[in-house]
C-alpha cells in the first residue's frame, strides 16, 4: 500500500511492483490497473479543486505549489500538436514545384555532370 500524501514517484514504483509481481494472474493485473487509474484520477482532480501541486522541493522535503494554469507559454506548440494533420493547399502546391523543377533539373544535368551534386541539392530541398 501507499501513503494518502504518496508522490507520483512512489506511486508509480508501486505499481511497477505489483505489475510485476502479479504479471501471471490477469484479474490481478486488471485490478492493478483500474486502482492505478483512480489514484491518478483522483490526484488530478484534487490539483484542478485546490490549485496545488505537491513537488520535491531541496533536500528532498515535500512542498506545496501553487499550479497558476498559466499555460501561455505553450499553448502554441499544443495548438500546433492538436492540428498536425493540418497541411496548408499553398504549402503541397509550393512543395510539388519545387521537387518539380528538381526532377526535371536533376534529368537534364544528369548526363554532364556527376549526380551526387543533384543529390545534395534534393536532399537540402526536403528540409
Amino acid at each position: 500500500g501507499i501513503t494518502r500524501d504518496a508522490d507520483y514517484e512512489e506511486i508509480h514504483g508501486a505499481f511497477v511492483y505489483l505489475t510485476e509481481e502479479y504479471a501471471m494472474h490477469e484479474p490481478s493485473r486488471e485490478a492493478i490497473d483500474v486502482a492505478h487509474d483512480k489514484i491518478l484520477k483522483d490526484r488530478m482532480m484534487g490539483r484542478a479543486k485546490s490549485g496545488k501541486i505537491k513537488v520535491k522541493g531541496k533536500g528532498g522535503k515535500n512542498v506545496e505549489v501553487y499550479d497558476s494554469g498559466n499555460r501561455t507559454a505553450l499553448t502554441p506548440l499544443l495548438n500546433r500538436m492538436e492540428r498536425k494533420g493540418d497541411v496548408k493547399p499553398q504549402t503541397i502546391r509550393r512543395n510539388a514545384l519545387v521537387f518539380g523543377v528538381l526532377a526535371v533539373w536533376s534529368a537534364a544535368i544528369a548526363r554532364v555532370a556527376d549526380p551526387t551534386v543533384q543529390m545534395a541539392i534534393g536532399a537540402g530541398a526536403c528540409c
